[in-house]
């Protein structure tokens, strides 16, 4: 490999480096929530077998707004849970391209166009603002390291 194939290899395993590091700061509070809804749809459920095991039940109004609440909650999970698939998709888009870049042809000139190719394919695949953000804030860091290497020179 030569110096500026390992120099866009370095590049493109920052930008994933960003992207993975976005997933993980966007996930944390939603994740937490999450998990505050499940155990109190769970709390909810436990309380309700346990008023049925009672020698004094819930009275079959009490049951219906007590279940009515729990499947409310339940509803409110499977909301807090959307924002897996999306974060799904872009862990995905990181794994693609990776594969691409190890996928990249090792002849000189094909490698040339395969650098250039594997920029258009990992642009076109994030559809995520906050994707296109991480994106464009690598591209910022990335152009002002080459002007500053270029200078140097």
């Amino acid at each position: 490999m030569n110096d500026n194939d390992l120099d866009n290899t370095r590049q493109y395993i920052r930008l994933f480096q960003m992207q993975l590091h976005g997933v993980l700061e966007d996930m944390a509070k939603p994740a937490e929530l999450l998990f505050g809804q499940f155990s109190d749809a769970l709390l909810n459920l436990y309380s309700i077998r346990e008023h049925l095991s009672e020698d004094d039940p819930l009275n079959r109004e009490e049951l219906s707004s007590r279940i009515e609440n729990l499947i409310s909650q339940m509803f409110e999970c499977v909301s807090g849970m959307q924002f897996v698939d999306a974060k799904r998709q872009r862990i995905e888009h990181v794994a693609n391209g990776l594969a691409y870049l190890i996928n990249i042809d090792s002849n000189t000139q094909a490698m040339v166009d395969d650098w250039s190719d594997l920029k258009n394919k990992i642009q076109s695949q994030y559809k995520m603002v906050n994707e296109r953000t991480i994106y464009n804030e690598y591209l910022q860091e990335f152009n002002d390291e080459t002007e500053y290497l270029d200078a140097a020179k």
